[in-house]
Order: C-alpha cells, then structure tokens, then sequence
C-alpha cells in the first residue's frame, strides 16, 4: 500500500511486512487535470503546484493534520495507473483500504454551502430537503465507486467544496439513506453477507462508471470477491464473471432474483445471469430456504447445475418455471420463480428476463429436479440444432456510418451477434423480422425480412427512415418496426435497394447449411452513387 505523506507530500510504499500506519483515506469524484501518480514522481514542485488538482490533495492533507494524522491516501496519486498489476491489487484490496482507515473524508465538490436547513442535529424541517438540496444532487452519490466508499468506513465526514464541514454519516444518515436507497443499518452493518445478494445489488442499480467494467469491479468488495481486471472484456462479460464468483461464495439464490427493466436480454452473455446491476432495481429481496433441502449450486461447462422446485402449468413445456429461494421484502408467503425453456433433457434457458411468483403451497407441492440452465438466453447451434439464425452483415460502408438501432421481435434478437434466433414453431414456418438502421443524424432505413422456410424464398423490403426529434417522447421503436411486419409479395433469393439521395443503400439475403444449421445472412452494403 502506497501512502502520502501529509506534511511532505511525498510517497512511501508499505510493504506487506511493515506496520501500515494510520491515516486518512478521501472519497471524492475525478475531474480533469488531477494530481496523479506520475505528477508527484516526475513532475517539479512547481508543476505540481499548478495543477488543478493540487488544491484538493493539499486541503485532503491539511484536514488530516488537523485530525494528527501523517498519511492520506487517495486514488488520484497514490496508485500507479500505468502498472496493470498495481492498479489490480488496488482495486482488489479498496473496500478494505476505506474499512481500515482512521477517517474517511468525503468531499463534495459539487456542493456550496452547509446547508444547515437540513442537518438532522439541527431541524426536523425536512422541507428544503425534498426540495432537492445541493446535497442531495451531488454527483457523489451517483458514482459506481463511492458506493463502496460510503460502506466501508467506520469514521466517514461529508465537506463541501470549500472544504467546511458538512456533517457525518451518523449524523446525516437518515438523509443518506433517502438519497442511495441504501438502508441506514446497512451503512453501519459489520457483516454485508447478512443481507442478500440482490438487496445489496440493489443499492448499485442508478450508479455509473467512466469505464463499462467499472460497475462490476467497484462491486468487489461488497460482495467479498477478489478477481482478476480484464478491461476490455466490456461490462456484461465481468459483471457476469462477478456473479460467478459470488455464486462460488454463497447458496444466495436471490442471484437469480433480477427482473428484465433496463435490460438487453438479447445480449449473448444474458442467460442466468443479469447483465447489470439495474436489473436489480425493483425492491428488496430476502433469502429463504425453500420447503426442501436442496444441493449446492454449482457452475460447470454445460452451465449452472441447480437443483430447484419446477413448476409445470397447463401442458405447454415452455409454460415451466423454477422456484428460487427468496422473495419480496414483506411477502413471505410466497417464493419467486424464473420462467424457463426447455433445450433438452435435464437443459434449460431462461425464457425471459420477467420474474413470477409462487405460493408457499405451490412450491412445496412442486417436483424437486436437478437442472442445468445456459449461460444464453438464447439458443445457439452449440445447445439446439433446431435453431434457425438470420445473420445481418454490413460489408461496407463508404463515407458514413450506419448501425443497428432496434429490432423486433426484439425476443428473438441477439444483439450481441447481431442476429435472429428462433425455432421454426415460433411463427409456424413464416417468419417475420424488421431492423432499423441509423447514422449519427438518426436518418437511415429500415429492413424487412420476410422468410418461407417451407419453399426456400424469401423476401426484403427498404423503407427509408429518420428517427423523431428526442422531444417525441411517445415514440416506440419496437411499435413502429412491428407495424412494418406485414405480408408481403416473396421472391426467390429477393434483392432489394434504396436511393438516400447521396446514398445507395443494397440488401440481399442468402440461405446456408452450416454444420447441419440453417443459416440465413442479410448482406448491407451502402455506398456513394457514382455521378
């Protein structure tokens, strides 16, 4: 651990073997031209002294003076963001960093004034407070990392931007806890595990983060975890990698306790697992221990083996759900349940990101199975060769740039490969699928795909499009490319193109078998006419 040292404002680096002495730890949100690292190792002391950020690391160790503390520690200098290795021991280590320190400042730099109208020691007028003080705005309280940081320390105190006191996470709790969502005793709880997986979760689900990996790993130590960083493996990926080694921790079945708002479900990596911690926004979830006792969750190379109550309604297969052990804050009578399909035998996918709910009754009376649930939410021609995909290419474009901007049916859509994937019962042979493709301006096309599996022919259809000024707030994507989806004239291996004016927009669709897998690929190409 690297620590500053206030009065010098030079480095020291604590070895594991060495006594780390007290000090104080800041909480505070990044802003342009921070003091670094690399400042404080290279730069003179009157380039230091320039930076915008020096006034911030000078006022940190001026308060931790006052408090007799020789050494702070910040993210900002303190950690050596060059080095992969450090930065990962940093960040797994953090959580522990602020729950060690002597004090914790935490700095608003966002906020102008005392705003003494508020303070719970002061007044029990709470109407400036619903009125949206400074305070309660403060960007701090919307960041992926001070999350962590307003839970682990035991000794935490909130100063404005000029650095005057604000109050204490005691002091201001009650305030704290309106804000974040966060239960007042679980800012002070010594022990998160008491609490479930998806109640903790839940505090992360309006939090943001300047890197899309950040949401999974500002998470690590709330959940105890310590995992390698992979930036670049993009933020479902390592909040999916978080989850597995959470499960690896716990019997916690709330993990699987997230509902689809907020959520892309088409993404590959979406199956078992929630893409984001949004999609545990709904409310608080209790665990509990469903009527039997079940196995261990385990994860293996086919998926996650649980064994769980399954509940079949009516005499459609696809109408199955699986009981889990938890429920609603309030609602112990009952449990929840995951909608599930099954693949084959014993295998199963998450049908839709929705939750049901079950009675105690139900459950208990309920088979005991042991099944393996996919990692995708989807069907690919790893898991069913019955799957038939519609692949969209776009082989070039010249001079501008299109992308994908919605799909329907949007429960078939694969985003994450940009595809279709659907078995031949789901539209009786006859499938239907629009896409809508746009450029930075919201003008472009939208794409219809008309497909007769039973003779082979297929049909596209281009519809020049512009998306409605952001005002239109009434505007649906998915109901307007589901207006598109009407019956239409079917050619032989159809081609179709339009005339955007300075654009020739080109589709055609071809039909494949690869490894005994129907395919179908919608070739785009939009290039400049030649005039």
């Amino acid at each position: 651990m690297r620590l500053l040292n206030a009065k010098t404002l030079t480095l020291e680096y604590f070895t594991a073997g060495r006594a780390i002495p007290h000090y104080a730890i800041l909480s505070h949100t990044w802003n342009d031209n921070e003091l670094t690292f690399k400042d404080l190792d290279q730069s003179s002391r009157q380039e230091i002294i320039s930076k915008r950020g020096y006034e911030k690391v000078e006022k940190c160790c001026d308060m931790a003076l006052k408090w007799e503390l020789e050494w702070v520690w910040m993210d900002t200098c303190c950690i050596d963001q060059a080095s992969s290795a450090e930065l990962s021991e940093a960040i797994n280590s953090m959580y522990e960093w602020y729950r060690q320190s002597s004090v914790c400042y935490a700095y608003l730099q966002d906020v102008h004034s005392i705003e003494e109208d508020f303070l719970s020691d002061r007044t029990n007028n709470q109407t400036h407070f619903q009125r949206q003080s400074s305070f309660q705005k403060a960007r701090w309280f919307t960041r992926g990392w001070c999350l962590q940081e307003l839970l682990a320390p035991r000794n935490m105190h909130f100063y404005n931007t000029h650095w005057e006191y604000i109050g204490s996470k005691h002091s201001l709790k009650s305030h704290i806890s309106m804000i974040t969502g966060i239960d007042e005793y679980g800012m002070f709880i010594s022990d998160l595990s008491v609490l479930s997986v998806a109640h903790r979760m839940s505090w992360a689900a309006l939090r943001k983060t300047t890197r899309e990996e950040d949401i999974a790993y500002c998470l690590l130590g709330i959940f105890n975890i310590n995992m390698p960083l992979l930036y670049g493996e993009g933020g479902v990926r390592a909040f999916a990698r978080l989850q597995e080694e959470i499960m690896r921790r716990t019997e916690d079945h709330s993990i699987f306790a997230w509902s689809g708002e907020g959520t892309d479900f088409g993404n590959d990596m979406v199956g078992f697992l929630a893409p984001h911690p949004s999609a545990f926004s709904y409310g608080k979830v209790v665990s509990r221990d469903l009527p039997r006792r079940m196995e261990p969750v385990s994860i293996t190379g086919r998926g996650i083996q649980i064994q769980v109550p399954l509940i079949h309604r009516g005499t459609n297969s696809d109408n199955t759900m699986a009981v889990i052990g938890c429920h609603l804050s309030g609602s112990s009578n009952c449990f929840y349940a995951i909608p599930i399909t099954p693949v084959k035998e014993s295998l199963y996918r998450r049908r839709s990101p929705d939750l049901q709910i079950v009675s105690s009754t139900e459950a208990e009376q309920a088979m005991l199975e042991t099944i393996f649930l996919l990692r995708h939410s989807k069907p690919t021609h790893l898991e069913d060769n019955n799957t038939r995909q519609v692949w969209f290419s776009l082989l070039e474009m010249r001079d501008c740039i299109y992308q994908i901007k919605g799909a329907v049916p949007a429960t078939v859509w694969n985003s994450g490969r940009n595809c279709f994937a659907y078995q031949p019962s789901d539209w009786g042979g006859y499938p239907k699928m629009a896409v809508a493709f746009t450029n930075a301006k919201g003008k472009g096309f939208i794409l219809r795909i008309d497909l007769d599996l039973l003779n082979c022919i297929s049909t596209l259809d281009l519809v020049e499009f512009e998306e409605p000024d952001i005002k239109e707030r009434d505007f649906n994507m998915e109901k307007l490319l589901s207006s598109m989806l009407l019956p239409s004239k079917r050619l032989l291996n159809s081609q179709s193109q339009l005339d955007l004016g300075r654009h020739l927009v080109k589709a055609i669709v071809q039909r494949s078998v690869v490894f005994d897998q129907e395919l179908y690929e919608v070739k785009v190409t939009v290039g400049c006419h030649l005039r």
